[in-house]
């Protein structure tokens, strides 16, 4: 058994070690962990709100052509070079829009556009989905012959008198835009509800955008309907599995392929 002098002796050593062991704590400097502001994983709420406004048809891309209308109405003395340039200008702006929210976003599209697998996947999402796309039309027009609706009959008109503007519209930028649109904004935007009800609606409204109801083309529409639901449905399912670069490539490649069947009818 310690006696007193002894236990006091080492009670004191360690009351020494003790305030040693604090004196090196302070000298070393503390840097406060600093959370980032913006979550790389998730896009805030009311970028994607902003994003699909931008884009849909019967808000930003209305009030954009609305505007390009102004600008470049009375320069066209013909109605296709009028709405060629308006749709092109249309086009390029809401473009330049969407490329901004990606830079103000860099960290967040970075980590989902790095990957180079994805885009191969997109490749194959676009083989697939025009094979599913040739059935369901095939089936349609077996059942309800009909013509083209008037989007494709549009883009028919307007590739034709201006194939090189109308690849760059349809195959490069408008992809994006759409993309950005409806899969970015709209998709992500709903999914924080319900992830099975934003595949649905973002698909249906897809299809929608593309379908014109009017008395002279109603019987081409309905049956179109089918087929863009199909291509709405295969998109969608690409974007969720593996992000933007698979459904961007996925519909470019889409694009390409009508693109180049116009000319194949010539």
């Amino acid at each position: 058994m310690l006696n007193l002098e002894d236990q006091y002796q080492e009670n004191k050593n360690n009351f020494e070690e003790i305030n040693n062991n604090l004196e090196k704590l302070g000298d070393i400097s503390y840097t406060p962990i600093k959370k980032d502001d913006k979550n790389d994983g998730k896009l805030p709420f009311m970028t994607k709100l902003i994003i699909f406004l931008c884009g849909f048809s019967y808000t930003g891309f209305l009030l954009l052509q609305l505007i390009w209308l102004i600008i470049l109405g009375n320069i066209f003395e013909d109605k296709n070079a009028a709405n060629v340039a308006i749709l092109t200008g249309t086009y390029l702006t809401l473009f330049v829009i969407m490329i901004a929210f990606a830079i103000k976003n860099k960290k967040y599209f970075l980590s989902k556009i790095k990957d180079p697998t994805k885009y191969l996947y997109g490749l194959l999402f676009g083989v697939v989905t025009i094979g599913i796309e040739i059935i369901v039309s095939y089936i349609i027009q077996s059942i309800c012959p009909s013509d083209v609706n008037a989007n494709q009959q549009t883009v028919i008109d307007f590739t034709t008198s201006y194939p090189t503007l109308m690849f760059f519209i349809t195959v490069l930028v408008g992809p994006l835009c759409e993309e950005f649109t409806y899969r970015v904004g709209l998709y992500e935007l709903l999914k924080e509800k319900n992830e099975t009800l934003a595949f649905i609606l973002t698909s249906i409204i897809f299809a929608f955008i593309h379908i014109q109801f009017t008395d002279t083309t109603f019987l081409a529409e309905i049956t179109a309907l089918p087929v863009y639901l199909t291509i709405g449905f295969c998109l969608t399912y690409g974007y969720k599995l593996y992000g933007l670069p698979c459904s961007y490539v996925a519909h470019a490649f889409l694009n390409l392929i009508s693109f180049l069947s116009i000319f194949a009818q010539i």
